[in-house]
């Protein structure tokens, strides 16, 4: 979101370059969980790669996220976060991409490819996540596609209160500044 709000202004490269630190920074606040680290260094090696004219394809970014992740922190394997995210991602770029392909024949793109990652993301998290809570509940497939754009609203407009916020308290902070100066 922030590459394609900032890419108009400042071209794509720029617009990359600034999105890092903020990204990097979101992460540092919110926490170094695995599947922040795998999100953000995925995007960080998207980046690099459309950079250098070179593509890479989503499963080599997997890949290359989760050997820099173990590399530097063996444990995190073992971490539910870490099997949840990167199964999650793999079941949707191998198993959703597919079930997506076979349901546009039945439904519209819009409806078929959301429901498809979801397929794919349940499917590839099924085993993990029936191990480690004993449950699983196929009515996710459908609530996943109702929900993620409420739910992308409602992390958005956080997002935009927090810039809102910064920007008065900068505001306050500069009439302070101007008073005093008085």
């Amino acid at each position: 979101f922030l590459l394609m709000l900032l890419k108009p202004w400042l071209g794509r490269k720029r617009a990359f370059f600034l999105s890092l630190p903020l990204i990097a920074g979101y992460v540092c606040i919110v926490g170094l969980r695995p599947s922040l680290l795998r999100a953000g260094l995925m995007y960080f090696l998207w980046g690099v790669t459309r950079g250098t004219e070179r593509s890479a394809d989503s499963l080599s970014l997997l890949a290359v996220a989760c050997i820099v992740i173990t590399a530097a922190d063996p444990a995190a394997v073992t971490e539910l976060s870490f099997q949840l995210s990167f199964l999650a991602i793999l079941g949707i770029l191998i198993i959703g991409k597919r079930c997506a392909v076979g349901l546009a024949g039945f439904l519209p793109r819009w409806l078929a490819t959301p429901i498809g990652m979801s397929i794919g993301a349940q499917i590839a998290t099924l085993p993990i996540a029936g191990f480690s809570f004993g449950l699983f509940y196929p009515v996710g497939i459908i609530t996943t596609v109702l929900l993620s754009p409420l739910i992308t609203m409602y992390l958005w407009t956080g997002i935009l209160f927090v810039v809102l916020s910064f920007w008065a308290d900068m505001t306050y902070l500069a009439a302070v500044i101007c008073n005093a100066a008085h």
